[in-house]
């Protein structure tokens, strides 16, 4: 079983659009999450924090790293 190491949120925004119409995003991570923490007490850490921003919350990310048992 593969041990978590360390965890990372990420706040992805958008910011505005380019020429194309396109989005144009802009990511906030937090690092060093509690690898214990459960998504839905992050999914509201997020709302908060999203609600402190000025552009609007496109998406939340949790981006986990494992260590993996080897040789």
């Amino acid at each position: 079983m593969p041990t978590t190491k360390n965890s990372r949120l990420s706040l992805i925004f958008r910011t505005g659009f380019d020429d194309e119409g396109m989005d144009v995003e802009r990511v906030r991570n937090f690092q060093n999450v509690k690898t214990d923490a459960g998504n839905e007490g992050l999914a509201q850490a997020a709302a908060a924090l999203a609600s402190l921003q000025v552009h609007p919350l496109t998406r939340i990310e949790r981006n986990n790293t494992y260590d993996l048992p080897g040789q």
